[in-house]
């Protein structure tokens, strides 16, 4: 969302549906997710260290979708909780179901 001008147009136009649709513009070759501090309550304006968690993770992935769902399990949450997630994979943007991509886990 961090390259949308107009967040306004948006929201009142189906918020999942156009970041899903997003995708449709440029398919990202790479998705990153920084976990390493995550904000986890009161997002995305907290101040409160109380709503960070030290989880000092990496997500990377060529399958945004897949980036994501992995992204969503680190919260506890289940991918098809997110309406943007079930629409993206519907739209053959990638999988909600990342434990049936190839993953391996580097400690540094």
């Amino acid at each position: 969302m961090g390259a949308v001008w107009d967040r306004n147009f948006y929201h009142s136009r189906g918020l999942a549906q156009c970041i899903a649709d997003f995708l449709l513009v440029r398919k990202p070759d790479l998705t990153v997710i920084d976990a390493y501090r995550v904000l986890t309550g009161n997002g995305p304006r907290s101040r409160n260290p109380a709503d960070v968690s030290l989880m000092k993770m990496q997500i990377l992935s060529t399958d945004v979708v897949a980036a994501d769902a992995s992204g969503a399990r680190l919260l506890g949450r289940k991918p098809e909780d997110y309406k943007h997630l079930r629409i993206a994979g519907a739209m053959g943007f990638g999988t909600l179901a990342p434990e049936s991509l190839v993953s391996r886990r580097i400690s540094l």
